[in-house]
């Protein structure tokens, strides 16, 4: 992962050349490039956003799979790129590669909350597990196997580790 050696802001971020060919987030104004998923790793997300999508009233619910630019904060700027978005009550999903590092998933986990997110949903690839994260007061609470996560996660989960859609 690459990173820039001096920060940032909104405006001059807006500035700045669109990267085409790898993912880019911005952590407290500091540029980070890092290499796009995988195509295992897109795949358990696309399906899962595609089984998210049918699970409510498409007026009511938006699902969106495209990676964009979640903007966190502006001030310092942090923006990332989620695997999959399900908005109206802002929820995020997370797919998880060995590559991620638990400091980089506290991170993200840190700025989904300060970015009023009231549920992250973490799917480990090669697991059964689908964990949630939920906003309790003013941090996020971790919650392993939840009762409050969708049981169509779980089981999406389950299916896809199943027919070894594993990531690399």
């Amino acid at each position: 992962m690459a990173t820039t050696t001096r920060t940032v802001t909104y405006e001059e971020w807006l500035e700045m050349p669109v990267v085409e060919d790898a993912t880019e987030e911005v952590v407290n104004g500091e540029i980070r490039i890092m290499p796009r998923p995988k195509f295992k790793h897109t795949l358990i997300a696309q399906k899962l956003g595609k089984l998210l999508s049918t699970q409510g009233d498409e007026n009511l619910i938006l699902v969106l799979m495209a990676p964009f630019g979640l903007i966190i904060r502006r001030f310092p700027l942090t923006s990332r790129v989620p695997d999959l978005a399900v908005f109206l009550k802002k929820n995020i999903v997370e797919v998880l590669s060995s590559a991620n590092t638990r400091l980089e998933r506290a991170g993200n986990l840190r700025d989904y909350e300060q970015g009023r997110v009231p549920e992250v949903w973490v799917l480990h690839s090669g697991s059964a597990n689908c964990r949630s994260a939920r906003v309790a007061g003013k941090s996020m609470a971790h919650t392993k196997n939840s009762r409050r996560r969708p049981d169509f996660a779980s089981a999406f989960s389950r299916r896809l580790v199943r027919r070894n859609f594993h990531l690399a």
